[in-house]
């Protein structure tokens, strides 16, 4: 990993343990009561080399996984939060702070899987909504934006199957791309 965020014992001040942590700015001005709990949590999630990535690319099982070792309660507030990249109440900027971890990792294709695979999900929680529209022709043009995403749906699985076989290798690629996205995972969702 990047940051071995295991090496720090629980309650130990990350950034102080790992000073080059601190070069991540979102990270620095972070002042959470939770933000060594919310390092960890980046680190295990988004970090690529994540002992969590490849056994759990369900981005839903790694978060469970994710959670429960950076020390944070499940179906708490701070655990949705850092699952729908919600700011919490005391202005922490999640989204700012794993996209600035993702840029210090220097891998552009690594990103791209990150954030396909998140627009993929949205995606999918759009068409997955019921349409509910008075006239039919608001709920034409709707279909027709649910059609689009689709196919946009369809090009992101493929972006994301040829990045994961850049990092993870054809084979394993393979696996790591078609367990994100099998049908058993969209059931959940």
């Amino acid at each position: 990993m990047k940051f071995n965020v295991w090496e720090v014992p629980a309650g130990k001040d990350i950034l102080k343990e790992i000073p080059l942590a601190r070069l991540i700015e979102s990270w620095d001005e972070c002042i959470s009561k939770n933000r060594d709990k919310i390092i960890r949590y980046i680190c295990y999630m988004y970090d690529k080399e994540s002992p969590f990535v490849q056994p759990f690319p369900d981005i839903e099982k790694r978060h469970n996984y994710a959670i429960a070792e950076a020390g944070i309660k499940s179906y708490s507030t701070l655990a949705d939060s850092l699952w729908n990249s919600i700011n919490e109440e005391d202005g922490v900027q999640y989204g700012d702070m794993v996209f600035d971890f993702l840029v210090d990792q220097h891998n552009m294709v690594w990103t791209m899987i990150v954030s396909n695979i998140k627009t993929f999900y949205e995606y999918q929680k759009a068409l997955i909504s019921e349409i509910q529209l008075l006239n039919d022709k608001d709920k034409l043009n709707a279909l027709n934006i649910k059609s689009k995403l689709m196919e946009e749906s369809d090009a992101i699985v493929e972006r994301i199957d040829s990045y994961s076989r850049k990092i993870f290798g054809d084979k394993l690629g393979e696996q790591f791309a078609s367990r994100i996205l099998s049908p058993e995972s969209q059931v959940k969702k």
